[in-house]
């Protein structure tokens, strides 16, 4: 399921004109379609044309005069909104967004400079965890408090952030089986698919389906994680692993 998620989502990123074989059967893409080069110019050039065909013309009627004067501004009002104000609108709204992603990015990283050591048997239960999902690629425990709950961040230097004053509430068991979900997300290839999303969203971030869609995918993907997960715990582990998660 997640595979289809991606493909979706690659069809958001790229403009793509569905072909006549697909727009009867993929309601899906037809509902969340790229935006496309629209322009209302050629009906402007269009009106202007008829309006002064019109003047020249010493039979036309003040009626008739009256309708293309009437269709011409209208054309004009039309393509202010939708060729000028709607896209500017739109470019706006992709700045806002990039502007509060960066200044969640320089909050994160000005945390992790102010990160504290990390105690020793959070090291040996994150060691032990990346060596039952195999994996041999160095990510870092960072302990911060800017957030509560262990969470996997970054593409190119993944991290697991934690918050030690937080996970003494847990057992050492729990904080386990917290680490393994944020692994999995790593072992499954979430951060890029995560990635992926936030650039859909920064794009389409006026469509209303876009994030009746992102939670779903979300929620897909932290099903994904679990599973991992799962597969690599003994079967009376599992039922302790789902009440931490929902805990």
């Amino acid at each position: 399921k997640v595979v289809l998620w991606f493909v979706l989502l690659i069809s958001l990123i790229v403009p793509i004109n569905n072909s006549a074989k697909y727009k009867n059967n993929n309601w899906l893409l037809n509902t969340l379609q790229p935006i496309q080069s629209i322009s209302l110019k050629q009906e402007v050039q269009k009106a202007e044309g008829l309006y002064n065909s019109y003047i020249q013309n010493e039979n036309t009627t003040y009626e008739e005069y009256r309708k293309v004067r009437d269709n011409k501004y209208i054309a004009y009002i039309q393509y202010g909104i939708f060729d000028i104000l709607l896209p500017c609108l739109w470019i706006i709204g992709i700045i806002v967004i990039i502007f509060r992603d960066l200044i969640i990015h320089i909050t994160l990283a000005i945390s992790n400079k102010k990160s504290n050591k990390v105690k020793e048997k959070y090291k040996n239960i994150f060691e032990d965890c990346k060596q039952q999902l195999k994996i041999k690629r160095k990510i870092k425990l960072i302990n911060q408090k800017y957030k509560n709950y262990p969470a996997i961040y970054g593409i190119i230097n993944p991290k697991i952030l934690i918050n030690e004053e937080n996970l003494v509430n847990y057992s050492e068991q729990e904080i386990k089986y917290m680490f393994m979900h944020e692994l999995s997300h790593y072992k499954g290839f979430d951060l890029y698919l995560n990635f992926l999303l936030k650039i859909v969203n920064i794009i389409h971030w006026f469509n209303p389906f876009c994030y009746i869609f992102f939670k779903r995918i979300r929620q897909d993907i932290e099903l994904k994680a679990d599973s991992i997960a799962i597969k690599n715990l003994q079967n009376e582990e599992v039922k302790q692993y789902a009440l931490t998660i929902i805990k």
